[in-house]
């Protein structure tokens, strides 16, 4: 059991990077496609990773709503993931 919880919070930790670099690339270029790759991942770990934690679950699901947002044209381009974790 300890071994796939490890497993799985390694993921996760990588999934922030991943998101991080997605949100500096579409700061930098302004493609979309960066937006949607931050939700569909957020999105992904709310359904999948079960050892979130209730502070970490909340900030994907901020994250997942600003990047809608963003997205839509409703905030500005900053979704502020730098302090995740």
């Amino acid at each position: 059991m300890l071994i796939g919880q490890k497993m799985l919070i390694a993921q996760t930790n990588k999934d922030f990077t991943e998101m991080q670099l997605a949100e500096k690339q579409f700061q930098e270029t302004q493609n979309s496609d960066y937006l949607r790759f931050i939700e569909a991942r957020a999105t992904q770990m709310l359904r999948d990773n079960k050892v979130l934690s209730e502070k970490k679950a909340k900030r994907v699901r901020e994250i997942t709503h600003c990047s809608k947002n963003t997205f839509k044209g409703i905030m500005p381009p900053n979704l502020y993931l730098e302090n995740i974790l």
